[in-house]
C-alpha cells in the first residue's frame, strides 16, 4: 500500500461512523517513472 488512513467521525444523531482508506498506485509513466494512478478502497461501519 501506498497510502493508508483512518477516520473516526461523530455524527449528530450520536452514533460514531470510522472509515478506512487505502491506496496503491498501479501504473509507472515512462518519462519520469512515478506512480500516478492510483486504485482506492474505502471501507466504513456506523456504530
Amino acid at each position: 500500500m501506498d497510502a493508508m488512513g483512518m477516520q473516526i467521525l461523530y455524527t449528530r444523531s450520536a452514533n460514531f461512523y470510522v472509515k478506512m482508506d487505502a491506496a496503491r498506485a498501479v501504473h509507472r509513466f515512462k518519462h519520469d517513472g512515478e506512480h500516478r494512478s492510483r486504485v482506492y478502497v474505502s471501507l466504513g461501519k456506523y456504530f
